[in-house]
């Protein structure tokens, strides 16, 4: 066993080995630095356990590893590769800075951040933890298959600038596997435009989707689409359901913000565009009170309870969060769930709108009554 203490330095200047022979396998804890640099040979660990809790900094020149490499500290591959037969992460970072990192029996990341411009040859697991491709723009390659469970994330920016737009570049050439999360970010002030269309992910193969998407809003009510292909994951800039509905509602006011602003209210009836859109009103049309949320009774099961009843919209992406909400002092509020406290069927209005009734989760008589109750419907743009 050897042990690279935290603030000692293991430098491997030479194509040199190191290699068990007979005996109990051998291992290498190393929590300082572990260094390969000086000229371009392979460094050899032969049949040893590498667990890195420290740096390991290949900076020149190849490092094979033919045991298991266990990570949970910073492994750099600046130039070179790192060979491996199998690779865990639990936490920590991977960062390639133009090297490649060879798996013959594939990268397990379960935890921590694999980033970086470079290849990965052999098959990458992402089961916990995130990708994130490219040092600040660039290229990240799987030569072979990856997989993204539902808690693995796929992390990519982009960069618009006067003339272009800039992205990072996701290559799996084999089978992707996909679920999880994608994030889209924007990495500095300026914003694409309305139209721009590109593909930051591709790959030979696909099966499933991602479960999430997570993209900005940016511009005048712009944000990102996305579409699968066999074979490609695109985006393009559109308009925000808002947006989309300013542009209907107010055509060429609609980047007027004392009229189309998400809290501007033209028809002057105290109700802020945001709401008009949400509960699917006219916003230069006042008198639409009908249309807003409003306190019923109902009994359920022969109690009664406090309900609230309103519209929402419909689809896939309506562009805004609706959250129940209940206090017995108008100071403390605490969410309703709707799939447990929903009262009834949706009824749909046929305008691209549903009404529902959510009652209080406590009855309005009886031992557990808290004598007051209020009701109220949060919304959010999405």
């Amino acid at each position: 066993m050897i042990n690279n203490l935290a603030g000692g330095t293991f430098n491997v200047l030479t194509g040199s080995s190191l290699y068990w022979a007979y005996g109990s396998q051998p291992s290498f804890n190393n929590a300082g630095t572990f260094r390969k640099s000086g000229d371009t040979g392979t460094a050899y660990l032969s049949g040893v356990n590498f667990t890195n809790t420290g740096l390991v900094e290949l900076q020149n020149g190849s490092l094979s590893v033919s045991g298991s490499f266990n990570n949970t500290g910073l492994v750099e591959v600046q130039n070179g590769s790192l060979n491996v037969s199998g690779f865990t992460q639990l936490s920590g970072k991977i960062a390639l800075w133009g090297g490649t990192l060879n798996v013959s029996q594939g990268l397990q990341l379960m935890g921590g951040e694999l980033s970086g411009v470079g290849l990965v040859n052999g098959t990458l697991n992402n089961t916990g933890g995130v990708v994130r491709p490219g040092i600040g723009i660039g290229t990240l390659i799987v030569v072979g298959a990856y997989s993204q469970s539902a808690t693995g994330t796929l992390v990519l920016e982009i960069k618009p600038t006067m003339a272009s737009i800039e992205y990072d570049w996701f290559v799996v050439t084999g089978l992707a596997t996909l679920g999880g999360a994608v994030q889209i970010q924007l990495v500095n002030g300026s914003s694409p435009v309305l139209g721009q269309t590109f593909v930051p992910i591709t790959f030979g193969s696909r099966s499933g989707t991602f479960s999430s998407l997570e993209v900005p809003v940016f511009g005048q009510d712009l944000t990102f689409d996305a579409s699968l292909s066999a074979t490609t994951f695109s985006l393009s800039v559109v308009r925000t359901a808002f947006g989309a509905w300013k542009q209907t509602k107010f055509g060429a006011d609609a980047s007027n913000t004392a009229i189309a602003g998400t809290m501007s209210d033209p028809d002057h009836d105290g109700t802020p565009n945001l709401l008009e859109f949400a509960f699917g009103m006219e916003p230069l049309l006042a008198g639409q009170m009908n249309k807003l949320p409003g306190v019923i009774q109902v009994t359920v099961n022969s109690q009664d309870y406090l309900a609230i009843r309103f519209r929402r919209l419909t689809g896939a992406s309506p562009g805004v969060s609706y959250t129940v909400q209940e206090s017995t002092n108008l100071t403390g509020w605490l969410p309703v769930d709707l799939a447990t406290y929903q009262v009834g069927a949706a009824v749909n209005n046929g305008d691209g709108t549903e009404t529902i009734t959510v009652r209080s989760t406590v009855a309005m008589r009886g031992a557990t009554s808290p004598g007051k109750a209020f009701l109220r419907v949060e919304v959010s743009d999405d």
